[in-house]
C-alpha cells in the first residue's frame, strides 16, 4: 500500500497539482537571411517549472537569448538568422519524475528562411551571323533573376499589356520572338519578378528590335570665318550607344578631339572648309553593326555659306553700281554740255551773231510792204 502511495505521489500527483498550460502559441515566421526573429509563447499556471525552447532539427534545448517576462511570456530571439536556424521550434517546460526529467512541448512554430533574388536582368539573343536585327529575324528575350529561395515568379509582358506572354517560377525565363515585324520595331518587353523575399515587384526591360539611331552633328558657340569652331556629335536610340569615331577631312593639324570623342574643334575655320566633310560613327551596345552620319560643313553652317555667297553678290552689286554711277555721271556731263550749247545758240540768235552754222537773214530798217486790199 505504501509503495502505491509513493508511486501515485511521484507519478500522477504533480500532474494534478500543476495546472500549467500555453494560452498563446507562437506564430510561424518567414524571414530573410541575416535578419533577427523572435518567437513568443505565453504560459498560464507557472509555478516553479522550468520553461524551455527546443529546436527540433538541431535536437537541442535552447538556453541563450531566452527570456521569461512578468506576464509569463517566454520569448526566444535568434539573431542574424541563417539556413541552419530553419525548422521547428517548440515551447514547453520540464517536470521531475523521481530521478528523471521529462519534457513537455504543448506548442510549436516554424521558421522559414528565404533569400532575396538578384535584381532581374533582361537580354536578347539572335541567331549567329546577325549583327543587327531586320524584319524576318528571330530573337530570344531572356529574364534572369538568380539567387532567390524560393525561386521568384518571372513574367514577360509586351509593352504595358496586362496579360503576360509567359510566367514561370524559376530563376530565369526565355521567350522566343519569331519573325520580327515592322510593328515590333522599338517595342519594349518588360520582365516582372515577384517573391516573398521582395517587398515589391522588380522589373527590367529590353527592346529586341531597336530603331535606327539618330545621329546629328551640330556646332557650339560663336561661329564666323577665322574662328575656332567646336562641332558635337549627338546621337539617340532605343538602347545605349557608344561613339566609335568623330573625324573630318580637314587637315589634322587644325583639328582636336576631346577625351569622350564626341566634340571636334577646328581652328581658324575658313570659307574653303565649308566643302569639307565630317563623319560620326556609333554602335549600339551589344551589336556589331555601325551607324554612320557624314555631312558637309556647309550643311551644318548654311548661313556661313550664305555669307560667302552674299560677299560675292555684294562685290557684283558694287561693280554694277559703280558702272551705273559712271554712266550717270557721263549722262549728267553730256546733258550739261548740251544745255550750255543750246543756251549759247539762243544768246547768239538774239544778238545777231549768226556764226553758229545757221544762214542769217539780212538786216533792214524797213517794214515789210503791206499788199493793197
Amino acid at each position: 500500500m505504501s509503495n502505491l502511495v509513493l508511486y501515485l505521489y511521484f507519478c500522477c500527483l504533480p500532474g494534478f497539482i500543476t495546472a500549467l498550460s500555453v494560452i498563446q502559441e507562437p506564430e510561424n515566421i518567414t524571414e530573410l537571411v541575416g535578419e533577427d526573429v523572435t518567437f513568443g509563447c505565453q504560459f498560464s499556471g507557472l509555478l516553479n517549472e522550468q520553461v524551455i525552447w527546443f529546436h527540433t532539427e538541431a535536437n537541442k534545448v535552447l538556453t541563450e537569448n531566452v527570456f521569461l517576462d512578468t506576464n509569463d511570456w517566454l520569448n526566444l530571439t535568434i539573431y542574424n538568422v541563417s539556413y541552419a536556424d530553419e525548422g521547428e521550434y517548440k515551447c514547453g517546460y520540464t517536470t521531475i519524475r523521481g530521478d528523471r526529467t521529462e519534457y513537455h512541448f504543448p506548442a510549436s512554430a516554424f521558421l522559414d528562411i528565404i533569400t532575396r533574388p538578384d535584381s532581374p536582368s533582361c537580354s536578347a539573343t539572335y541567331p549567329s551571323g546577325i549583327d543587327f536585327p531586320v524584319v524576318g529575324n528571330n530573337a530570344s528575350i531572356i529574364c534572369f533573376a538568380p539567387g532567390g529561395d524560393p525561386n521568384p515568379t518571372i513574367s514577360w509582358f509586351r509593352n504595358d499589356e496586362v496579360k503576360s506572354m509567359a510566367s514561370e517560377m524559376n530563376s530565369s525565363l526565355s521567350v522566343v520572338l519569331s519573325s520580327l515585324q515592322e510593328e515590333d520595331r522599338g517595342v519594349a518587353f518588360r520582365c516582372d519578378i515577384t517573391s516573398p523575399a521582395l517587398g515589391s515587384v522588380e522589373s527590367c526591360q529590353i527592346i529586341p528590335f531597336p530603331e535606327i539611331p539618330i545621329i546629328n552633328i551640330t556646332y557650339n558657340g560663336q561661329v564666323d570665318f577665322g574662328s575656332n569652331i567646336p562641332f558635337q556629335c549627338n546621337f539617340d536610340g532605343d538602347l545605349p550607344l557608344t561613339i566609335l569615331s568623330f573625324l573630318t577631312s580637314i587637315a589634322s593639324d587644325r583639328v582636336t578631339l576631346n577625351s569622350e570623342r564626341n566634340v571636334l574643334k577646328i581652328s581658324n575655320f575658313q570659307e574653303d572648309d565649308l566643302k569639307e566633310t565630317v563623319t560620326c560613327r556609333v554602335v549600339y551596345d551589344g551589336f556589331a553593326k555601325e551607324f554612320t552620319s557624314t555631312v558637309n560643313f556647309e550643311e551644318i553652317l548654311p548661313y556661313l555659306n550664305d555669307i560667302g555667297q552674299n560677299t560675292d553678290d555684294k562685290s557684283s552689286l558694287i561693280i554694277v553700281l559703280s558702272v551705273l554711277a559712271v554712266i550717270i555721271v557721263i549722262l549728267i556731263l553730256v546733258t550739261t554740255a548740251l544745255l550750255w550749247h543750246f543756251k549759247a545758240m539762243c544768246f547768239r540768235t538774239r544778238t545777231g551773231n549768226y556764226d553758229i552754222g545757221f544762214t542769217a537773214l539780212p538786216k533792214t530798217n524797213q517794214l515789210p510792204a503791206i499788199p493793197p486790199p
